[in-house]
């Protein structure tokens, strides 16, 4: 094994999506591609990445799940009211504004998503629970979205998942 050197412009390696739905292939076949959870995915030895990095990239587990065929498993879905409740909690608990790790530590151990959904962070989502206490925003304008949706068509991942296992996993314009 070399050395290891000190590089201030050593590259950045980021795994492609191919990688990681090849990875999630992979344990898939050992499991007879039945629904696995993340927890049983990440103690699997020759993994490429956590499930963490793959439900970052696809935005949830059973959206990547299903990029490969697999059913199962289910969304959990949250009212706003579940998340500000949730959030106080925490806050009260904590004595500060949390941030993603404590929250998906305490209360009801929900990750950021459905935050960002409403309100585009947790942060944002602390904010609008500050003015509400205060008295400078209603109860309604605190559980309405409160980000702007972008309306655009996008193509399914599963598409692209196809599109990119036809393409032998590169560029058909650039290689």
């Amino acid at each position: 094994m070399p050395e290891f050197t000190y590089d201030l412009s050593a590259k950045k390696v980021k795994l492609t999506d191919a990688e990681l739905l090849s990875s999630l292939e992979g344990f898939a076949e050992e499991v007879d591609f039945r629904y696995f959870p993340t927890t049983e995915y990440d103690r699997w030895k020759t993994k490429i990445a956590t499930s963490n990095t793959i439900v970052k990239r696809f935005g949830s587990w059973n959206k990547a799940l299903r990029i490969i065929g697999i059913e199962g498993g289910h969304e959990r879905r949250y009212t706003p009211e579940e998340l500000i409740e949730n959030l106080e909690v925490v806050w009260k608990e904590l004595g500060y504004p949390p941030g993603k790790r404590r929250l998906s530590k305490y209360g009801l151990k929900i990750s950021e998503t459905p935050y960002k959904k409403i309100w585009g962070s947790i942060k944002s989502a602390c904010e609008f629970i500050y003015r509400y206490h205060e008295g400078k925003i209603s109860r309604e304008e605190l559980l309405k979205d409160n980000i702007e949706k972008v309306n655009r068509d996008s193509i399914p991942l599963k598409v692209r998942w196809e599109v990119l296992k036809r393409d032998n996993y590169k560029c058909a314009m650039c290689g």
